[in-house]
Protein backbone atom coordinates (compact mmCIF):
# COMPACT_ATOMS: atom_id res chain seq x y z
CA UNK A 1 0.00 0.00 0.00
CA UNK A 2 2.63 2.64 0.70
CA UNK A 3 4.53 1.72 -2.13
CA UNK A 4 1.19 2.31 -3.99
CA UNK A 5 0.78 6.02 -2.33
CA UNK A 6 5.09 6.98 -2.95
CA UNK A 7 4.50 8.00 -6.35
CA UNK A 8 1.05 10.26 -5.79
CA UNK A 9 2.72 12.06 -2.40
CA UNK A 10 5.77 13.09 -4.91
CA UNK A 11 3.54 14.23 -7.51
CA UNK A 12 1.21 16.20 -4.65
CA UNK A 13 4.89 18.03 -3.62
CA UNK A 14 6.35 18.44 -7.04
CA UNK A 15 3.05 20.26 -7.75
CA UNK A 16 3.05 22.37 -4.56
CA UNK A 17 6.48 23.85 -5.68
CA UNK A 18 6.49 27.30 -6.50
CA UNK A 19 7.16 28.26 -10.40
CA UNK A 20 10.95 29.12 -11.14
CA UNK A 21 11.05 32.62 -12.05
CA UNK A 22 11.61 33.31 -15.57
CA UNK A 23 13.46 36.92 -15.79
CA UNK A 24 11.35 39.43 -18.16
CA UNK A 25 12.94 39.73 -21.74
CA UNK A 26 14.93 42.73 -22.32
CA UNK A 27 13.93 45.94 -22.94
CA UNK A 28 14.48 47.79 -26.46
CA UNK A 29 15.75 50.73 -25.32
CA UNK A 30 14.98 53.49 -27.06
CA UNK A 31 15.95 57.35 -26.16
CA UNK A 32 17.83 60.26 -27.33
CA UNK A 33 21.34 60.56 -28.63
CA UNK A 34 23.92 63.35 -28.67
CA UNK A 35 27.05 63.05 -30.88
CA UNK A 36 30.17 64.98 -31.78
CA UNK A 37 32.60 63.71 -34.44
CA UNK A 38 36.35 64.79 -35.69
CA UNK A 39 38.13 63.88 -38.66
CA UNK A 40 40.19 65.01 -42.05
CA UNK A 41 38.86 64.48 -45.31
CA UNK A 42 39.97 64.79 -48.92
CA UNK A 43 38.38 66.88 -51.39
CA UNK A 44 37.78 64.91 -55.44
CA UNK A 45 35.49 66.43 -58.18
CA UNK A 46 35.04 69.55 -59.96
CA UNK A 47 32.45 72.43 -59.39
CA UNK A 48 30.60 72.16 -62.85
CA UNK A 49 31.14 71.35 -66.40
CA UNK A 50 31.84 74.94 -67.61
CA UNK A 51 34.87 76.58 -67.79
CA UNK A 52 33.45 79.87 -66.10
CA UNK A 53 34.93 82.33 -63.09
CA UNK A 54 34.81 79.98 -59.77
CA UNK A 55 34.36 76.54 -61.31
CA UNK A 56 38.31 75.48 -60.54
CA UNK A 57 38.16 76.63 -56.74
CA UNK A 58 37.84 73.14 -55.65
CA UNK A 59 41.20 72.74 -57.34
CA UNK A 60 42.46 74.33 -54.20
CA UNK A 61 41.33 72.50 -51.60
CA UNK A 62 44.10 70.55 -50.09
CA UNK A 63 42.17 69.40 -47.16
CA UNK A 64 39.38 70.03 -44.67
CA UNK A 65 39.22 69.07 -40.80
CA UNK A 66 35.49 68.49 -40.19
CA UNK A 67 33.62 68.86 -36.55
CA UNK A 68 30.11 67.51 -36.81
CA UNK A 69 27.50 67.94 -34.21
CA UNK A 70 24.67 65.48 -34.37
CA UNK A 71 20.67 65.06 -32.22
CA UNK A 72 18.88 62.48 -32.79
CA UNK A 73 16.44 59.49 -31.48
CA UNK A 74 17.32 55.52 -31.02
CA UNK A 75 13.93 53.38 -31.89
CA UNK A 76 15.30 50.17 -30.43
CA UNK A 77 19.33 48.67 -30.38
CA UNK A 78 19.33 48.14 -34.47
CA UNK A 79 18.49 51.40 -35.88
CA UNK A 80 18.58 55.30 -34.91
CA UNK A 81 18.04 58.74 -36.72
CA UNK A 82 19.38 61.78 -36.42
CA UNK A 83 19.83 65.97 -37.77
CA UNK A 84 23.40 66.51 -38.16
CA UNK A 85 25.58 70.08 -38.49
CA UNK A 86 29.22 69.62 -40.33
CA UNK A 87 31.60 72.49 -40.07
CA UNK A 88 34.63 72.23 -41.79
CA UNK A 89 37.63 74.58 -42.00
CA UNK A 90 39.75 73.92 -45.09
CA UNK A 91 43.40 74.00 -45.95
CA UNK A 92 44.45 75.37 -49.12
CA UNK A 93 47.14 74.91 -51.85
CA UNK A 94 48.70 76.29 -54.48
CA UNK A 95 47.79 80.05 -55.76
CA UNK A 96 44.57 80.05 -54.23
CA UNK A 97 46.16 79.91 -50.72
CA UNK A 98 48.57 82.92 -51.61
CA UNK A 99 47.19 86.26 -50.40
CA UNK A 100 45.29 85.19 -46.80
CA UNK A 101 42.93 83.14 -48.19
CA UNK A 102 40.37 80.94 -46.76
CA UNK A 103 37.80 78.31 -46.88
CA UNK A 104 35.16 76.63 -45.43
CA UNK A 105 32.46 73.90 -46.18
CA UNK A 106 29.07 73.68 -44.06
CA UNK A 107 26.71 71.15 -44.43
CA UNK A 108 23.61 70.04 -42.56
CA UNK A 109 21.74 66.85 -42.99
CA UNK A 110 19.65 63.51 -41.76
CA UNK A 111 21.08 60.40 -41.61
CA UNK A 112 19.62 56.67 -40.59
CA UNK A 113 21.96 54.76 -38.88
CA UNK A 114 21.90 50.45 -38.43
CA UNK A 115 23.84 48.92 -36.08
CA UNK A 116 24.61 45.46 -36.32
CA UNK A 117 24.04 42.93 -33.47
CA UNK A 118 26.65 41.99 -31.50
CA UNK A 119 27.79 39.95 -27.98
CA UNK A 120 30.43 41.84 -27.38
CA UNK A 121 31.34 45.65 -26.18
CA UNK A 122 31.65 46.68 -29.47
CA UNK A 123 29.21 47.43 -32.48
CA UNK A 124 29.69 48.10 -36.28
CA UNK A 125 27.36 50.41 -38.00
CA UNK A 126 26.24 51.86 -41.57
CA UNK A 127 24.63 55.04 -42.13
CA UNK A 128 23.17 56.73 -45.09
CA UNK A 129 22.23 60.46 -45.05
CA UNK A 130 20.61 63.15 -47.23
CA UNK A 131 21.52 66.80 -47.02
CA UNK A 132 22.97 70.42 -48.37
CA UNK A 133 26.23 71.70 -48.66
CA UNK A 134 27.22 75.16 -48.68
CA UNK A 135 31.25 75.81 -50.02
CA UNK A 136 32.93 79.22 -49.06
CA UNK A 137 36.22 80.75 -50.47
CA UNK A 138 37.62 84.10 -50.05
CA UNK A 139 41.03 85.05 -51.31
CA UNK A 140 42.99 85.56 -54.53
CA UNK A 141 40.86 83.13 -56.47
CA UNK A 142 37.21 84.68 -56.94
CA UNK A 143 35.26 84.68 -53.98
CA UNK A 144 32.87 81.83 -54.25
CA UNK A 145 29.76 80.71 -52.94
CA UNK A 146 28.32 77.10 -53.80
CA UNK A 147 25.33 75.29 -52.90
CA UNK A 148 24.37 72.30 -53.90
CA UNK A 149 22.70 67.86 -52.20
CA UNK A 150 24.49 65.37 -51.33
CA UNK A 151 24.35 61.61 -50.13
CA UNK A 152 26.43 60.67 -47.52
CA UNK A 153 27.49 56.93 -47.08
CA UNK A 154 29.21 56.01 -43.56
CA UNK A 155 30.67 53.17 -41.99
CA UNK A 156 31.75 52.89 -38.09
CA UNK A 157 32.27 51.02 -35.06
CA UNK A 158 31.69 52.05 -31.32
CA UNK A 159 33.22 50.96 -27.96
CA UNK A 160 31.07 50.88 -25.52
CA UNK A 161 32.95 53.31 -22.70
CA UNK A 162 29.86 52.93 -20.14
CA UNK A 163 26.09 51.64 -20.93
CA UNK A 164 25.64 55.13 -22.07
CA UNK A 165 28.90 56.43 -24.11
CA UNK A 166 30.30 55.19 -26.47
CA UNK A 167 33.43 56.74 -28.84
CA UNK A 168 35.20 54.63 -32.34
CA UNK A 169 35.94 55.38 -35.92
CA UNK A 170 34.02 56.26 -39.20
CA UNK A 171 34.46 56.32 -42.65
CA UNK A 172 32.33 58.71 -44.64
CA UNK A 173 31.55 59.01 -47.99
CA UNK A 174 30.03 62.18 -49.27
CA UNK A 175 28.82 62.22 -53.10
CA UNK A 176 26.90 65.40 -54.50
CA UNK A 177 26.57 68.10 -57.32
CA UNK A 178 26.17 71.71 -57.00
CA UNK A 179 23.30 73.56 -58.18
CA UNK A 180 23.86 77.20 -57.57
CA UNK A 181 26.87 79.65 -57.87
CA UNK A 182 27.62 83.38 -56.67
CA UNK A 183 31.09 84.44 -57.59
CA UNK A 184 32.87 88.06 -56.76
CA UNK A 185 35.49 89.63 -57.96
CA UNK A 186 39.12 88.74 -57.43
CA UNK A 187 39.54 91.78 -54.64
CA UNK A 188 36.90 92.85 -53.11
CA UNK A 189 37.96 96.31 -53.82
CA UNK A 190 37.65 96.07 -57.56
CA UNK A 191 35.75 98.14 -59.54
CA UNK A 192 33.25 97.62 -62.11
CA UNK A 193 32.93 94.01 -61.69
CA UNK A 194 29.50 93.02 -60.29
CA UNK A 195 29.14 89.62 -58.44
CA UNK A 196 26.77 87.34 -60.41
CA UNK A 197 24.66 84.82 -58.99
CA UNK A 198 23.60 81.51 -61.24
CA UNK A 199 22.02 78.81 -61.26
CA UNK A 200 24.32 76.10 -62.52
CA UNK A 201 22.27 74.13 -65.86
CA UNK A 202 21.35 70.55 -65.75
CA UNK A 203 24.05 70.30 -68.68
CA UNK A 204 26.82 71.32 -66.94
CA UNK A 205 26.28 69.91 -63.14
CA UNK A 206 29.26 67.74 -62.17
CA UNK A 207 29.89 65.17 -58.95
CA UNK A 208 32.45 66.48 -56.44
CA UNK A 209 32.58 64.00 -52.91
CA UNK A 210 34.20 64.54 -49.86
CA UNK A 211 36.06 61.15 -48.42
CA UNK A 212 36.94 61.33 -44.60
CA UNK A 213 38.21 59.78 -41.72
CA UNK A 214 38.09 60.71 -38.17
CA UNK A 215 36.89 59.70 -34.89
CA UNK A 216 33.28 60.38 -33.24
CA UNK A 217 31.65 59.73 -29.37
CA UNK A 218 27.52 59.38 -28.57
CA UNK A 219 25.84 59.95 -25.62
CA UNK A 220 22.87 58.09 -25.02
CA UNK A 221 19.98 59.24 -22.94
CA UNK A 222 18.67 55.72 -21.94
CA UNK A 223 21.26 52.88 -20.99
CA UNK A 224 22.11 50.17 -23.78
CA UNK A 225 22.60 46.62 -23.09
CA UNK A 226 26.18 45.93 -23.93
CA UNK A 227 25.59 42.45 -24.40
CA UNK A 228 23.07 42.36 -27.16
CA UNK A 229 20.85 39.53 -28.54
CA UNK A 230 22.45 37.92 -31.92
CA UNK A 231 26.03 37.81 -32.85
CA UNK A 232 28.06 38.97 -35.67
CA UNK A 233 31.29 38.51 -37.43
CA UNK A 234 33.86 40.29 -40.00
CA UNK A 235 34.52 36.85 -40.81
CA UNK A 236 30.81 35.99 -42.06
CA UNK A 237 28.33 37.51 -43.95
CA UNK A 238 28.61 40.78 -45.98
CA UNK A 239 31.73 42.56 -46.25
CA UNK A 240 32.87 46.22 -46.01
CA UNK A 241 36.31 47.64 -45.93
CA UNK A 242 37.13 51.25 -46.47
CA UNK A 243 39.98 52.51 -46.39
CA UNK A 244 42.14 56.09 -46.99
CA UNK A 245 45.46 56.89 -47.61
CA UNK A 246 48.39 57.59 -49.97
CA UNK A 247 49.22 56.32 -53.60
CA UNK A 248 53.13 56.37 -54.88
CA UNK A 249 52.65 56.55 -58.90
CA UNK A 250 55.59 55.25 -60.56
CA UNK A 251 57.72 57.40 -62.57
CA UNK A 252 58.73 60.92 -61.90
CA UNK A 253 55.85 63.23 -62.97
CA UNK A 254 53.61 62.82 -60.70
CA UNK A 255 54.66 62.78 -56.84
CA UNK A 256 52.77 61.20 -53.63
CA UNK A 257 48.84 61.49 -53.75
CA UNK A 258 45.22 60.49 -52.10
CA UNK A 259 43.98 57.70 -52.50
CA UNK A 260 40.45 56.69 -51.06
CA UNK A 261 37.63 54.27 -51.45
CA UNK A 262 36.05 51.17 -50.12
CA UNK A 263 35.58 47.20 -50.81
CA UNK A 264 31.97 45.62 -50.36
CA UNK A 265 30.84 42.28 -50.95
CA UNK A 266 30.62 38.46 -49.48
CA UNK A 267 32.27 35.97 -47.68
CA UNK A 268 31.41 32.91 -49.47
CA UNK A 269 33.19 31.01 -47.10
CA UNK A 270 34.81 32.27 -43.82
CA UNK A 271 38.08 32.22 -45.69
CA UNK A 272 37.52 33.70 -49.06
CA UNK A 273 35.53 36.67 -50.33
CA UNK A 274 33.83 37.93 -53.21
CA UNK A 275 34.21 41.86 -53.68
CA UNK A 276 33.96 44.94 -55.75
CA UNK A 277 36.62 47.60 -54.99
CA UNK A 278 36.15 51.44 -56.23
CA UNK A 279 39.17 53.29 -55.92
CA UNK A 280 40.19 56.96 -56.77
CA UNK A 281 43.78 58.39 -56.62
CA UNK A 282 44.27 62.57 -56.30
CA UNK A 283 47.93 62.80 -58.14
CA UNK A 284 49.92 65.80 -57.97
CA UNK A 285 52.12 66.78 -60.22
CA UNK A 286 55.93 67.34 -59.82
CA UNK A 287 57.55 68.19 -62.87
CA UNK A 288 57.07 72.29 -63.05
CA UNK A 289 54.77 75.40 -60.96
CA UNK A 290 52.03 74.58 -63.06
CA UNK A 291 50.96 71.28 -60.78
CA UNK A 292 49.16 74.02 -58.96
CA UNK A 293 46.38 74.23 -61.62
CA UNK A 294 46.88 70.37 -62.92
CA UNK A 295 43.77 68.65 -61.80
CA UNK A 296 44.66 64.39 -62.05
CA UNK A 297 42.13 61.52 -60.53
CA UNK A 298 42.42 58.25 -61.70
CA UNK A 299 39.28 56.51 -60.59
CA UNK A 300 39.53 52.04 -60.96
CA UNK A 301 36.36 50.02 -60.27
CA UNK A 302 37.68 46.32 -60.08
CA UNK A 303 37.04 43.01 -58.56
CA UNK A 304 39.08 42.46 -55.66
CA UNK A 305 38.74 38.39 -54.15
CA UNK A 306 40.24 38.29 -50.91
CA UNK A 307 41.87 35.56 -48.82
CA UNK A 308 41.34 35.50 -45.61
CA UNK A 309 44.04 33.86 -43.49
CA UNK A 310 43.49 34.14 -39.34
CA UNK A 311 46.27 34.73 -36.90
CA UNK A 312 45.64 34.75 -33.05
CA UNK A 313 44.74 38.43 -32.98
CA UNK A 314 43.33 39.31 -36.54
CA UNK A 315 43.58 38.16 -39.96
CA UNK A 316 46.07 38.33 -43.12
CA UNK A 317 44.34 39.04 -46.37
CA UNK A 318 45.19 38.92 -50.20
CA UNK A 319 43.97 38.97 -53.59
CA UNK A 320 44.25 39.90 -56.80
CA UNK A 321 42.52 43.36 -58.24
CA UNK A 322 41.18 43.08 -62.10
CA UNK A 323 39.02 45.49 -64.05
CA UNK A 324 38.72 48.78 -65.41
CA UNK A 325 40.17 52.54 -65.12
CA UNK A 326 39.03 55.95 -66.25
CA UNK A 327 41.54 59.29 -65.68
CA UNK A 328 41.03 62.66 -66.31
CA UNK A 329 44.33 65.15 -66.65
CA UNK A 330 43.31 68.72 -67.31
CA UNK A 331 45.23 72.28 -66.49
CA UNK A 332 44.14 75.72 -68.07
CA UNK A 333 45.25 74.83 -71.32
CA UNK A 334 44.94 70.73 -71.57
CA UNK A 335 42.23 68.46 -70.95
CA UNK A 336 42.53 64.49 -71.33
CA UNK A 337 40.22 61.40 -70.39
CA UNK A 338 41.35 58.24 -71.07
CA UNK A 339 40.35 54.35 -70.01
CA UNK A 340 41.67 51.19 -69.79
CA UNK A 341 42.59 48.02 -67.51
CA UNK A 342 43.81 47.65 -64.64
CA UNK A 343 44.89 45.09 -62.67
CA UNK A 344 47.53 44.13 -59.82
CA UNK A 345 47.18 43.22 -56.36
CA UNK A 346 45.80 43.71 -52.58
CA UNK A 347 47.66 42.43 -49.30
CA UNK A 348 46.39 43.41 -46.26
CA UNK A 349 47.14 43.16 -41.96
CA UNK A 350 44.43 43.55 -39.54
CA UNK A 351 44.08 43.19 -35.72
CA UNK A 352 40.80 42.05 -34.42
CA UNK A 353 38.66 44.36 -31.87
CA UNK A 354 35.47 42.65 -31.43
CA UNK A 355 33.72 42.03 -34.59
CA UNK A 356 36.19 45.19 -36.07
CA UNK A 357 39.19 44.95 -37.49
CA UNK A 358 41.54 47.72 -38.52
CA UNK A 359 44.59 47.53 -40.30
CA UNK A 360 46.35 48.78 -43.28
CA UNK A 361 45.93 47.57 -46.81
CA UNK A 362 48.91 47.79 -48.83
CA UNK A 363 47.98 47.59 -53.16
CA UNK A 364 49.75 47.54 -56.59
CA UNK A 365 48.09 48.04 -59.76
CA UNK A 366 49.36 48.47 -63.33
CA UNK A 367 47.42 50.29 -65.89
CA UNK A 368 47.10 49.53 -69.47
CA UNK A 369 45.10 52.44 -71.61
CA UNK A 370 43.19 51.18 -74.47
CA UNK A 371 41.29 54.63 -75.32
CA UNK A 372 42.44 58.09 -74.91
CA UNK A 373 40.56 61.76 -75.90
CA UNK A 374 41.50 64.83 -76.08
CA UNK A 375 39.48 67.95 -75.81
CA UNK A 376 42.68 70.53 -76.55
CA UNK A 377 44.95 69.64 -78.99
CA UNK A 378 48.29 71.11 -77.40
CA UNK A 379 51.45 69.61 -76.07
CA UNK A 380 51.12 66.79 -73.45
CA UNK A 381 53.15 67.80 -70.45
CA UNK A 382 52.60 64.15 -68.86
CA UNK A 383 53.10 60.66 -69.95
CA UNK A 384 50.83 57.68 -69.49
CA UNK A 385 48.73 56.68 -67.02
CA UNK A 386 50.80 56.08 -63.88
CA UNK A 387 51.04 52.51 -62.17
CA UNK A 388 50.80 53.11 -58.19
CA UNK A 389 51.49 51.39 -55.49
CA UNK A 390 49.60 52.76 -52.34
CA UNK A 391 49.32 52.08 -48.61
CA UNK A 392 46.15 52.95 -47.12
CA UNK A 393 44.31 52.97 -43.53
CA UNK A 394 41.20 50.46 -43.95
CA UNK A 395 38.74 48.73 -41.35
CA UNK A 396 37.64 45.52 -41.93
CA UNK A 397 33.21 44.86 -40.76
Amino acid sequence: MINLLAPVVVLTLAQAQPAPVVPPAPTQPSGLMLSIGVGVGVLLGKVDGANEAGSGVLEGVAKALPFTLAAGYRFNPRWSTDLNLTYAPIQLAGSCAMYDASARDTHLGATLRWYRPSPGSVRSWVALGFGYEQFHFVGSCPDVELGGVDLDFQLGSDFYVSSTFTVGPFASARMGTFLRKYVHSHSRSAVGIAPTTQTISEGDQALHGWFSLGLRGTFAATPTPIASAGSADYRSGLLFLPFLGATRPAGDTFDLGVRAGFLVGYHVLPFFSVNGELAIDRLHANYTPAEDYLKAYVAELVLSPLYHLPFAWGAIVAGPRLGGFRTTFSDYNYEEHARGLAYGLNLGVFLTTGDLALGTLFSYTQRHTTRTDVKTDLNRPWGNVPDVWSATFAALF
